[in-house]
């Protein structure tokens, strides 16, 4: 068994991507990480951004201390343009982000619209 060591930018990290799930994929066996982490100093900048999703999270969720939850594992899909202009003209509402030339929608959304929340 030959044993290699990767850094950060090797394992090309995204949103709930790596190298792991695709060029490596059932080729490899992770047996150790290593995690860097920096002190924060100036916690005001964070202390906000954290409540502003608290905020935005009890809107859309249910509150957790009253119904249970499992949490989201679902991906945003990444589709064409073309995919995305035919679903647009039967979903008009549909939110949509710019996604390196493509369209990222949003999954729950989608889930909403399939009435499967």
């Amino acid at each position: 068994m030959k044993r290699k060591i990767l850094k950060n930018a090797d394992c090309r990290f995204a949103y709930r991507e790596s190298i792991f799930k695709h060029e490596l994929k059932d080729k490899v066996f992770i047996t150790a990480v290593i995690f860097a982490l920096k002190k924060v100093t100036d916690t005001t900048p964070l202390t906000q951004a954290v409540a502003d999703i608290i905020a935005i999270r009890k809107t859309k969720l249910p509150d957790p201390t009253q119904i249970g939850t499992a949490g989201s594992f679902f991906k945003n899909p990444v589709i064409t343009e073309k995919e995305f202009l035919a679903l647009k003209t039967k979903y008009p509402e549909l939110i949509s982000f710019p996604a390196d030339g493509k369209v990222k929608l949003a999954a729950g959304q989608l889930i909403e619209l399939c009435e499967l929340k």
